[in-house]
């Protein structure tokens, strides 16, 4: 693909993004209404990485075991793990419309604990703008399926350390140096996070 093609990929990259993160607490509520969400969760990591694995052998893209490699893909599961399982526990108590706005301050929580790990600059009054804009336009979005009633709060608690973990997860990945194509660094991170899932399922 010629560098010049890039540009144009981005705005479908950037819809990709927005609809897989938009519809996925609305997906975590559907799946753990038939089936216990440990199991859930489990299945759909497994779906992943059989075909992450078909995709890398299909396309011979190499699989890197490095030190680095490994605190890549370790990193990489406080986010799936943390972020994922204790989602799919929350969609008990809550709508995913509380779950997607929740979910809006993890670029707010990335920032701030970038500052602390990565020495990054503070906010700026557009970047606050900016959040305060997304956030809003999320919460118009979502307010016909907002609930907070009876044992709702044990869900929002969930979800607000599943948002820390994943914003977590995020920064320090960051932190590693490393060369590695996306793909082989998705199928790493499920192959260290799906056991624990499995734990979780068979605890």
């Amino acid at each position: 693909m010629s560098t010049a093609a890039l540009p144009r990929l981005v705005p479908i990259a950037f819809l990709t993004v927005v609809l897989v993160w938009s519809t996925t607490p609305l997906g975590i509520v559907w799946s753990s209404e038939s089936i216990h969400p440990t199991m859930a969760v489990l299945l759909r990591m497994l779906i992943a990485l059989v075909f992450g694995v078909i995709i890398l052998l299909l396309a011979r893209i190499r699989l890197p075991w490095t030190s680095a490699a490994c605190k890549l893909y370790s990193f990489s599961a406080i986010g799936i793990v943390g972020g994922m399982l204790l989602s799919y526990f929350a969609a008990k108590y809550l709508a995913s419309g509380t779950m997607s706005l929740i979910f809006g301050l993890s670029p707010l929580l990335s920032g701030l604990i970038a500052q602390r790990l990565l020495g990054e600059g503070h906010f700026g009054v557009t970047r606050i703008l900016a959040f305060a804009m997304s956030f809003t336009g999320l919460a118009i979005v979502c307010s016909s399926k907002l609930s907070i009633d009876g044992d709702s709060w044990i869900g929002l608690l969930l979800v607000l350390i599943a948002v820390v973990l994943f914003s977590l997860s995020g920064v320090l990945i960051k932190t590693v140096k490393i060369n590695i194509h996306p793909l082989a660094s998705t199928v790493g991170a499920l192959l260290f996070s799906t056991p624990l899932f499995a734990l979780a399922w068979l605890g």
